[in-house]
């Protein structure tokens, strides 16, 4: 079964410390560099971070595209079995004065990253941020913005509804889920 292998496998690399739980509230700067077409690099930055859950309907997080049900159902099954998201939704905010981009970009070159590697071409780095300060003032930023859901639709819709299911009392917190704004 597939998704007690991924809960299997999840145990043992926490049990490993392959994967470790970060000891603070924390969040990660991402960046992407790479060329396109040969000549024009390109930067890609952002954030990952939790996003509170929100109803469909609310007009917070902003959909465009149709679900179906077999991936929420395959999406929903992989989070009751490992409780945990294991790949980030990807989101996009407005931010027309750049602000959250200063901030991030402001933080990121004040320290080395976590993470630094290049794959296929593109250079990818990771800064953790566990500054109380820091993530104060990007949730400050962030706060009232609407997100448009660029990819992670399925897992969107299953991450709510699981968080209808566990909403019962003596059961798991989940209304976060994990997303790179």
């Amino acid at each position: 079964n597939r998704y007690s292998r991924a809960r299997d496998f999840l145990k043992s690399w926490l049990k490993q410390g392959i994967l470790i739980q970060d000891k603070k509230p924390s969040i990660y700067i991402y960046e992407q560099s790479y060329i396109f077409a040969g000549r024009r690099r390109l930067r890609r930055i952002g954030f990952i971070a939790l996003l509170k859950l929100e109803p469909p309907d609310k007009g917070v997080i902003l959909a465009h595209e149709k679900t179906f049900c077999k991936p929420k159902e395959d999406r929903l099954k992989l989070l009751k079995s490992t409780e945990a998201n294991l790949s980030p939704i990807f989101g996009l905010y407005p931010d027309e004065h750049f602000r959250i981009d200063r901030l991030l970009s402001g933080y990121r070159g004040a320290k080395l990253p976590l993470a630094d590697f290049k794959f296929e071409g593109i250079r990818n780095r990771l800064w953790q941020i566990d500054s109380r300060n820091f993530i104060q003032a990007l949730t400050k930023l962030m706060r009232r913005k609407r997100i448009f859901i660029a990819d992670g639709h399925h897992r969107y819709e299953a991450a709510y509804y699981y968080k209808k299911q566990m909403s019962k009392p003596g059961r798991v917190n989940a209304d976060y889920v994990m997303m790179y704004f």
